[in-house]
């Protein structure tokens, strides 16, 4: 059985899976060599992909995308909107966000998207079977089904995914099981990209800035008075709030990123432009890392604690952030820890085919053993890039 996976939006991704084992993935900007090639459709991935494997198109079963399209089709998420609107009264700006996924994931769009690119690309007019798997179910089945553990906490955070910013689930033998989700607006990936784009970086690239940033500061109690206002503690002392008024329901002066409500509570003008860095900046990136860390840790203790479970699983564009993902290592809450190495969104790229898979067969996919899965280039391949390039050169030994 083979399975197609695809991602794309930033950092749009192609995976193939067959017979339950990740053979090939590559994302798009390795191919194109454009940035993060936001939102283009990874055909050239496909492509490679599928000559990598010496499988043609027609061979595929399924396409298998990472978004729980039925929902966006049927209402659901339309009326998920509803709540959070009547709950958290929308600006403009969420409203046409909202409106926007609402198009681009209709099923029809989506369907219409993938044929055309089928069509102009390889120019088959057979499609083959398109199915959807919801977001953090992706990011779950990566962390968990491809880790080497038969027993586990699962954790995905992101910015947000279908309705979810995160999840807790349970692992067990081939089964996953939902036992928590954190909705839209409490999104620790929100928090952190706001950050990230006060202190002048972009949201969704320059995350790793902000961490590393954060080794440089020092405490500083007026940034994290602010910054726990901005995501208090509930009263269990575990699970936390994200105030939409800080991030996206307000004016935006200077990002859409963060409101002015932000800059009036850090009491400091944003970063931006040539401004160098000093230890202010640095104050802030420790303080956003602080919490981010312990709203993490209250979260994953609290589950180790009620569940037993000693080892954990990690996912989604959260558990890019390294300091965190020690900072929960050294905590010794658990035994043993696996990171999916790709475990911001072009990984669902595999947790879609992945999932796929094992809901078509009922088996669990293989588990990781190497992240080898993209283009090598022989020496005559290097050659002759230099040469057209008019460039000189030495063959070394």
């Amino acid at each position: 059985m083979v399975i197609v996976g695809y991602f794309d939006g930033i950092d749009p991704a192609v995976c193939l899976v067959r017979d339950g084992v990740v053979e090939s993935y590559v994302e798009e900007e390795r191919l194109i060599r454009y940035k993060h090639a936001p939102n283009l459709f990874p055909i050239r991935s496909l492509d490679y992909c599928l000559k990598q494997t010496g499988i043609g198109i027609g061979d595929v079963d399924a396409i298998a995308f990472g978004w729980d399209v039925p929902r966006y089709t049927n209402g659901g998420m339309s009326a998920f909107y509803e709540r959070v609107n009547a709950k958290y009264p929308p600006d403009q700006a969420t409203l046409a966000w909202q409106r926007g996924l609402l198009g681009e994931f209709r099923e029809d769009n989506v369907r219409e998207r993938v044929r055309r690119q089928l069509v102009s690309f390889f120019g088959t007019t057979e499609m083959p079977p398109l199915r959807f798997y919801p977001h953090h179910a992706s990011h779950a089945v990566t962390a968990y089904h491809l880790s080497p553990f038969d027993d586990a906490l699962i954790v995905t955070i992101d910015g947000s995914g279908d309705s979810q910013c995160a999840t807790v689930w349970l692992g067990t033998g081939d089964r996953m099981e939902l036992i928590h989700e954190v909705e839209i607006p409490d999104s620790l990936g929100w928090f952190y990209a706001a950050i990230t784009e006060f202190l002048g970086f972009d949201a969704y690239d320059g995350e790793y800035k902000v961490m590393g940033l954060a080794a440089y500061g020092r405490p500083n109690q007026q940034f994290r008075a602010a910054l726990e206002q901005m995501v208090p503690v509930a009263a269990d002392g575990w699970t936390y709030h994200v105030d939409p008024k800080y991030i996206h329901h307000g004016p935006h002066t200077f990002s859409g990123r963060f409101t002015d409500h932000l800059v009036s509570l850090i009491g400091m003008q944003p970063r931006q432009g040539p401004i160098p860095l000093t230890a202010i900046h640095e104050d802030l990136a420790f303080e956003a890392q602080r919490l981010l860390e312990d709203r993490v840790l209250r979260l994953v203790r609290h589950f180790r604690e009620t569940t037993g479970r000693r080892n954990l699983c990690l996912a989604g564009g959260v558990a890019l952030n390294v300091k965190m993902n020690s900072h929960i290592r050294r905590s010794g809450l658990f035994d043993e820890i696996f990171v999916f190495p790709i475990p911001s969104d072009s990984g669902t790229a595999i947790g879609a085919a992945a999932g796929v898979y094992h809901e078509l067969t009922g088996r669990r996919p293989k588990p990781i053993e190497h992240l080898y899965f993209g283009p090598e280039y022989s020496d005559e391949e290097i050659e002759l890039q230099i040469a057209s390039c008019g460039l000189s050169y030495r063959v070394c030994d």
